[in-house]
């Protein structure tokens, strides 16, 4: 995040590599992104198959065990197509 500090504003993409929107839209996000750090805008895409963070077997486990949830709230954000 250090190398963000002088920015004028922060976008954050989550990426997945594989969905067929991403894939189509690939070329127009690079030219959009060189255009927006070219005015002072930091842009991040984080691949979201990456992220290795399970909040619901974390929070599955604790309550078996009768503690709280390490992070008692998420929030869904997903992919709506559905492919074979």
């Amino acid at each position: 995040m250090a190398s963000f500090a002088g920015a004028k504003a922060l976008v954050i993409v989550f990426w997945c590599n594989h969905c067929p929107y991403v894939r189509a839209y690939e070329k127009r996000f690079v030219e959009w992104a060189d255009g927006a750090r070219k005015r002072g805008v930091g842009v991040a895409a984080i691949n979201s198959e990456l992220v290795k963070h399970r909040y619901l077997p974390d929070a599955v486990d604790a309550l078996l065990v009768g503690k709280a949830p390490p992070v008692a709230q998420s929030w869904a954000i997903g992919c709506s197509i559905k492919w074979g």
